[in-house]
């Protein structure tokens, strides 16, 4: 895992839901698919469910 996706991991664990989805939202599509793709189907969950939120 990139160090990125290892510092969104921190955040899940952490569970500092505000900071994450602030950060999501600073990414392009491109740049995230590449995140999420090395993460792990727990971790994709959680962001997937923030970026939903982002979108509405």
């Amino acid at each position: 895992m990139n160090e990125t996706g290892t510092h969104f991991r921190e955040l899940i664990e952490n569970k500092n839901w505000k900071i994450l989805k602030h950060e999501l939202n600073e990414f392009e599509p491109l740049q995230l698919a590449e995140i999420i793709e090395e993460m792990s189907k727990s971790d994709e969950i959680f962001v997937f469910r923030l970026l939903l939120r982002l979108t509405h």
